[in-house]
């Protein structure tokens, strides 16, 4: 299976196309194939900032943020 990788922050030209195991699937699992994908702005920014620590620090701060959650049975 194929996917897109990084192991350093940078600008795109870091991001590597790898081949991965695909992942076991359990009886409550569901495995999709993605015939497309979309990067916003802010992914952009945070695998090319400068201090690796940022993104963790950007979830950190959003995990304080009250979003609906919803539970799935």
């Amino acid at each position: 299976m194929k996917a897109i990788g990084y192991s350093a922050a940078g600008p795109a030209d870091t991001l590597d196309l790898i081949e991965i195991d695909r992942p076991a699937v359990g009886p409550r699992d569901l495995l999709v194939a993605v015939k497309g994908l979309s990067v916003n702005p802010v992914d952009v920014k945070l695998r090319a900032a400068p201090n690796p620590g940022a993104g963790r620090a950007f979830w950190a701060l959003m995990r304080q943020v009250p979003w609906p959650r919803w539970a799935l049975p």
